[in-house]
C-alpha cells in the first residue's frame, strides 16, 4: 500500500489504494474549545475528538480514531461498506418507490428534498438483513450517533430536547432517525417551540399559547407502576396542560386485532367503552395479559390507535387524582388536563380511506368517554397541517414533509 503524507499547512493528508482521503487537520485539534467549535461546525467537538472524517467522492465520513495513529487498515476495511455505499446512492429513491409502504412508494419517493439529499439516507439495517420497507438518515455502519446523524440534514435541531425524545419505551433511539417515524416529526415540528417563537393552538374553542415542551411523559395509572404510559409531547403554559399523541403512518397499517392488552389494568375500562360500540369488540384472552380489541364488522381498523387513547386517558385520570404528572412529578397546580391526537395529513388518495376511518372510530370513542370536569379529550382529531399553518418552520422541515 502506498501512502502519503503531508504537513502543509499543518494538515497531513493520508491516501491508500481504498481511494478514501483520511483528513487529519492536527490545527483545529490544537486550538482552544471556542476556535475548534466553530471549526467543527455542526459537530461536537467531543465528537471531531473521537472520530478521524474520511473523504469519499465528496462525502465525509466519520471513523473511530484507531488506538494506533498508523492503523490505517481498521478505517479501509470500516469504509468499504461506505465507498461500496457511494457507486448505489442514486439507486435509494428507486428502492423507495419499489417499497410496500405507501409512504416511501407514494410520498418520500416523490419528495424533491429527499431526492437532493439522497446521499443522507441509507435502507434501515434489522437482524441483520437489509430492509426493503424501511430507510434512515446515516449509514449503519458509520459510528455517527443518532442525533448526529439528524443534524447532518437538520443543523437546528437541540441536544435536549432529542435526549427527552428518545427516551420513551418505544425505541425510539433506534428509530428516530427513519424517515417515517412518528417520534422524529413529533421532535422536529414541537422541537422548534421557544420564547421567540411560541406555539398557539385552538384548544377547546379558544387560542392557547405554548412556550414550553417536553417529549415521552411517562404517566402512570396506578401506584408503583411499572407500564406506564408514554406521551409524545406535552405543552404546558400557566392554565393548560395539553398532552399529545403524535401519528404519522401508523393509521394506514390497519388490522382485526389490537393484541396484548392487560385485563387487570385495563379490562374494566374496555369493557365499559367498547360494549355495544359498532365495529369492535373486547375480548379476554387464556391468560392476563392476552386480552384485545378485534375488528366485529369483517373490516380492518388501525385498532392500536384507540388502545393508545384509552391508555393516555387513564394515565390523566392518575395524575389528576395525584395532582402531578410524568416521570418528574411536576405540579398540576389547578391547571386543566387536555388530550389531543394528532396526525400527518399525505392528502392523497391513497391514505384518505386509512385517515378518514380512523378520524372516525376516534370521534366515536372519545363520545364514550365519561365526562370530567377535570380532563377534556379533544373531541377531533387535529393534523399537522392544521397546527403549524402559520408557524414558521425551518425549512429544511417543511421541505421534507411537503408543508405548503
Amino acid at each position: 500500500r502506498q501512502r502519503r503524507t503531508s504537513t502543509r499547512g499543518r494538515t497531513q493528508v493520508h491516501q491508500d489504494e481504498s481511494g478514501a482521503k483520511d483528513v487529519e487537520d492536527a490545527q483545529s485539534r490544537s486550538l482552544c474549545p471556542q476556535k475548534r467549535a466553530e471549526t467543527c461546525g455542526a459537530r461536537s467537538v467531543d465528537f471531531v475528538d473521537r472520530h478521524r472524517r474520511l473523504d469519499i467522492a465528496g462525502e465525509s465520513v466519520y471513523v473511530p480514531r484507531a488506538a494506533d495513529a498508523q492503523d490505517d487498515g481498521r478505517a479501509t476495511r470500516y469504509l468499504k461498506g461506505s465507498i461500496e455505499r457511494t457507486h448505489a446512492m442514486d439507486d435509494i429513491v428507486e428502492k423507495m418507490r419499489k417499497s410496500d409502504k405507501s409512504c416511501y412508494k407514494n410520498f418520500f419517493a416523490n419528495c424533491s428534498w429527499v431526492q437532493s439529499n439522497r446521499k443522507y439516507i441509507y435502507p434501515v439495517k434489522w437482524r441483520g438483513k437489509t430492509s426493503r420497507n424501511s430507510f434512515c438518515f446515516g449509514n449503519p455502519k458509520c459510528p455517527t450517533d443518532s442525533f448526529e446523524a439528524l443534524r447532518t440534514v437538520f443543523p437546528f435541531i437541540n441536544r435536549d430536547r432529542f435526549n427527552e425524545a428518545t427516551n420513551g419505551d418505544g425505541h425510539e433511539l433506534t428509530r428516530i432517525t427513519r424517515l417515517h417515524s412518528s417520534s422524529l416529526i413529533a421532535y422536529l415540528m414541537f422541537g422548534q417551540i421557544t420564547e421567540e417563537q411560541p406555539l398557539v393552538i385552538r384548544v377547546n374553542d379558544r387560542d392557547a399559547k405554548f412556550t414550553d415542551v417536553h417529549f415521552e411523559v411517562k404517566n402512570s395509572i396506578e401506584d408503583n407502576d411499572t407500564h406506564p404510559s408514554n406521551v409524545d409531547v406535552v405543552l404546558s403554559n400557566n392554565t393548560t396542560i395539553l398532552f399529545i399523541e403524535s401519528k404519522f403512518t401508523e393509521y394506514l397499517c390497519r388490522s382485526r386485532v389490537a393484541k396484548n392488552i392487560s385485563d387487570r389494568r385495563y379490562g374494566n375500562c374496555f369493557r365499559e367503552l367498547f360494549n355495544k360500540f359498532d365495529g369492535i369488540k373486547y375480548e379476554m384472552g387464556k391468560d392476563e395479559s392476552s386480552s384485545m380489541l378485534v375488528s366485529s364488522d369483517g373490516k380492518s381498523h388501525y385498532i392500536d390507535g384507540l388502545k393508545q387513547v384509552i391508555a393516555h386517558y387513564m394515565g390523566l385520570k392518575y395524575a389528576s387524582q395525584k395532582g402531578w404528572f410524568g416521570q418528574k412529578q411536576e405540579n398540576i397546580n389547578g391547571r386543566r388536563l387536555y388530550f389531543a391526537e394528532i396526525v400527518f395529513d399525505f392528502g392523497d388518495e391513497w391514505s384518505k380511506k386509512a385517515r378518514d376511518d380512523y378520524m372516525t372510530l376516534y370521534q366515536r370513542l372519545v363520545e364514550k368517554l365519561p365526562p370530567r370536569d377535570d380532563i377534556t379529550v379533544c373531541p377531533k382529531i387535529i393534523t399537522y397541517q392544521e397546527v403549524f399553518k402559520d408557524f414558521a418552520v425551518e425549512e429544511c422541515v417543511r421541505q421534507f414533509y411537503r408543508l405548503m
